[in-house]
């Protein structure tokens, strides 16, 4: 779907502006809105349709990185070949650690890293512990950023970018929420409880493969009631 048929689509359904005119107040409302609910569904989950690979190589006695624009959040660093991942430094144990031992002019492998907050274009900093004595390969897995849309990109946008068609009624049931509930209409309130409801759905069909087969024992209890079960044991 493009952007143009999803804002005119908006205004068919709520009654508001006019079709094809990008410039009317509706369409730079319609737009506003959908970058408010394209960011509370990415702040939501880590889609599996959002994930960027990450893959750089961090020089040696460099502690210090920033990562590409296009890198919006952070879920998992490793070092290349090896297994295990990063661990996630909290500010105060990364300080607990720096009294102990001076961490930040230790050399050696990369255990973990520290959130660094982001730089003046909003890209993601760290800073990496230990500081590595030799060049390290440093992958993992990010999402990808999401750009926000200005009622210029209406006719230019030809795909909504990052969100698959299977779940654009999602956004658009948020959307019209938003605006009925600008216009004082009673329907805003289902309408938002009703794409809160499947938002939470989706969530759980992507956690969870309803094919999976149990993999644990069942409790001893439960066995033994099993076993007994029959009729002959007397209780």
């Amino acid at each position: 779907m493009t952007l143009q048929e999803f804002v005119d689509q908006i205004k068919r359904d709520c009654r508001v502006g006019t079709g094809g005119n990008n410039a009317d107040q509706a369409a730079i409302d319609i737009t506003s809105k959908l970058n408010r609910a394209r960011f509370r569904v990415w702040r939501k989950w880590n889609w599996d349709w959002s994930l960027v690979e990450l893959s750089f190589t961090l020089a040696a006695g460099t502690k210090d990185y920033t990562f590409d624009a296009e890198v919006g959040g952070l879920i998992i660093l490793g070092i290349e070949g090896q297994t295990g991942y990063l661990k996630k430094f909290t500010e105060k144990r990364y300080r607990q650690w720096i009294k102990r031992r001076n961490i930040d002019s230790e050399t050696g492998t990369v255990i973990g890293y520290l959130r660094k907050g982001r730089d003046a274009s909003g890209n993601i900093k760290v800073r990496f512990v230990h500081t590595p004595a030799a060049a390290t390969v440093i992958e993992g897995e990010g999402k990808k950023r999401l750009t926000a849309y200005t009622s210029s990109d209406i006719s230019t946008v030809t795909t909504m970018e990052y969100f698959p068609a299977e779940m654009q009624d999602i956004l658009f049931s948020f959307i019209r929420a938003e605006v009925w509930e600008q216009m004082g209409d009673a329907r805003a309130r289902t309408e938002f409880l009703k794409a809160e409801a499947m938002l939470g759905e989706l969530v759980k069909e992507d956690e969870a493969d309803p094919a999976d087969e149990v993999t644990s024992s069942p409790p001893d209890y439960m066995l033994h009631k099993a076993r007994n079960r029959g009729g002959t044991t007397v209780v």
